[in-house]
């Protein structure tokens, strides 16, 4: 079987003392590699790429969607749907995570990847909730809760953006029925691992 074009390098890189340098030189490398598409995703979802400034973080992202081109069209939507949900997921960047939203949103269908149908619209709606756009990101996140009423991560938010709005009895509700929605002991887990500030329970001192 023939390796993959760069294949050891892209080991090396994978476990290089600064891994973002290294992705960044194996991209600049070997653009033709396939792995050369990881290499990028890599870039945007690390912590260095998360503290990049704006700018720095669209080039990364434009490179990645570059690449992509030589496998085709799909391969090429599906990394603008992957840069702009690792944007988002930045959730300091929302004006840029919007711009590559909008466009993934423009070729998502019936007949498209059931993940671009689902975390892109999810997404759009955090993302306007982070430019302060409420209204908007109410409206999203209601029609992606009622779509997918067993998400427990879209409840969550729906739930904390009716607070914003005094909403308390809608919010009640959906926080009265979060405990019973699949994976949200999970959720809940990660999301307030993610708080500096939290303590779990069983941690508290006596």
């Amino acid at each position: 079987v023939k390796p993959c074009l760069g294949a050891k390098e892209y080991e090396d890189a994978t476990v290089a003392e600064d891994e973002f340098a290294a992705y960044e030189k194996f991209g600049e490398t070997y653009p033709g590699s396939p792995l050369a598409i990881d290499a990028y995703m890599r870039m945007l979802q690390s912590e260095t790429g998360r503290g990049l400034e704006e700018a720095q973080i669209r080039d990364i992202a434009q490179r990645l969607i570059e690449v992509s081109k030589k496998w085709g069209e799909p391969r090429r939507r599906q990394s603008v749907v992957d840069a702009s949900i690792a944007i988002s997921e930045m959730r300091t960047k929302p004006k840029l995570a919007q711009e590559f939203l909008t466009e993934s949103e423009s070729f998502v269908e019936e007949n498209s990847p059931k993940s671009w149908q689902t975390m892109v619209p999810f997404h759009m709606a955090l993302t306007m909730w982070d430019m302060e756009n409420i209204e908007e990101a109410t409206k999203r996140m209601e029609a992606f809760h009622l779509d997918h009423p067993l998400e427990p991560r879209s409840a969550y938010y729906l739930a904390h953006l009716y607070e914003e709005q005094d909403r308390t009895e809608e919010a009640m509700r959906i926080y009265a029925a979060l405990g019973a929605l699949p994976k949200m002991p999970e959720f809940l887990e990660r999301e307030m691992a993610a708080d500096v500030d939290f303590v779990p329970a069983e941690e508290k001192p006596p």
